[in-house]
């Protein structure tokens, strides 16, 4: 089967989560059938054939920030590809490469999958945000022959929010490459690593660590992770009204080994998200056997046995997080518990797991 899957972002270049799928999944895939990946730059990546389409000034940006009018372009031009062209499914992800899979089906007939990480209309009920030109480009949703969404969170907002058919909805959750992580001894600090934006729920963090800082006064929370400069001040203008801007530490991007190191050193691994479609982290700490807290809002929260191979909280509810911190910061035994069994979930989301199903999804159809 011949496939070609549109992206904008493919790790290491990447702005966040997305390009990491991407990348795994790719990978898998490539061993499963003859997979290209479409990009608006050439890149090398290893073990994976990436065909660029070439669009001026998407490398510098990629990192930084998306240009809804770049990524216009991108989609209009990437079409040309496809001529003459033999792939049997098209694969897009998000409202990034949406409009690209619904050009190419209209142009060319061939059958368009679609990828969705998150929804607008998901984040404009759950965070008040909307942005109408992405908005715009989501809207090719509606011509795919079948969706694929990270979690059934996503599946639900797609049906209720946008009304698409449940019967062309497939979930296939986030994998992790547990070789990547290894566990380490603790170094009395709680983990944080993601994009540094108000859907992560870092707010509440650094609310119910202020209200545990007092009893753990060893401890410190380390932030990893970039975003909007004036948010990113605004979270460390709170960080000192709070009185702990100390005993927290924004160390901003690492690479990759640093960021092992930092999951395999930390006590414990928070992700308190308001909107979370599905959270990567919870996966990458659980494989680095370190016990997760997130909230029901995540995505990942659907595989998790509470309190046995990790936490689930409510968002923000600071008091319920603080409480879950202290308890497992005051049990060494609950940690390693829930360490051994993380270590498990980890191994059962394989992205070779996930690269199988998404060819399932694609024999549906081709």
């Amino acid at each position: 089967m011949n496939v070609s899957m549109l992206a904008y972002e493919l790790f290491p270049f990447n702005l966040g989560g997305l390009g990491i799928h991407i990348k795994y999944i790719a990978d898998s895939l490539s061993r499963l059938c003859d997979l290209e990946v479409v990009m608006p730059f050439d890149m090398n990546a290893s073990g994976i054939k990436v065909v660029p389409v070439p669009v001026n000034g998407a490398k510098s940006l990629v990192k930084v920030k998306y240009d809804p009018e770049m990524v216009r372009h991108y989609n209009k031009v990437l079409v040309k590809r496809f001529e003459g062209n033999n792939t049997d499914v098209v694969h897009s992800h998000d409202w990034v490469t949406a409009d690209g899979g619904r050009r190419v089906k209209e142009e060319f007939g061939i059958p368009f999958v679609l990828t969705l990480h998150s929804t607008m209309l998901g984040k404009k009920k759950y965070l008040g945000t909307f942005k109408e030109s992405r908005y715009g480009l989501e809207k090719s949703l509606y011509s795919a022959d079948r969706i694929i969404a990270v979690s059934g969170k996503i599946k639900e907002e797609l049906v209720d929010l946008y009304s698409v058919d449940p019967k062309i909805i497939r979930v296939v959750y986030n994998g992790i490459d547990s070789g990547g992580f290894s566990t380490g001894d603790e170094n009395k600090y709680i983990f944080f690593i993601g994009r540094i934006s108000p859907m992560k729920g870092i707010e509440y963090l650094l609310e119910s660590f202020a209200g545990i800082i007092d009893d753990y006064r060893d401890y410190k929370l380390v932030i990893c992770g970039e975003g909007d400069v004036d948010y990113v001040d605004e979270i460390k203008e709170r960080c000192r009204k709070l009185k702990i801007d100390r005993k927290v530490q924004f160390i901003g991007r690492v690479d990759q080994k640093k960021l092992n190191k930092l999951y395999s050193e930390s006590t414990i691994v928070c992700l308190p998200s308001i909107y979370e479609p599905f959270g990567l982290t919870v996966l990458e700490g659980a494989a680095s056997g370190k016990p997760v807290i997130t909230t029901s809002m995540s995505g990942a929260s659907e595989i998790i046995d509470n309190w046995k191979n990790a936490v689930v909280v409510k968002p923000k509810d600071s008091a319920e997080l603080s409480m879950a911190m202290k308890k497992l910061l005051d049990n060494a035994e609950l940690r390693n518990n829930i360490s051994k069994n993380a270590l498990k979930l980890a191994k059962q989301y394989s992205w070779d797991k996930a690269a199988k199903e998404t060819l399932n999804v694609y024999k549906e159809i081709a």
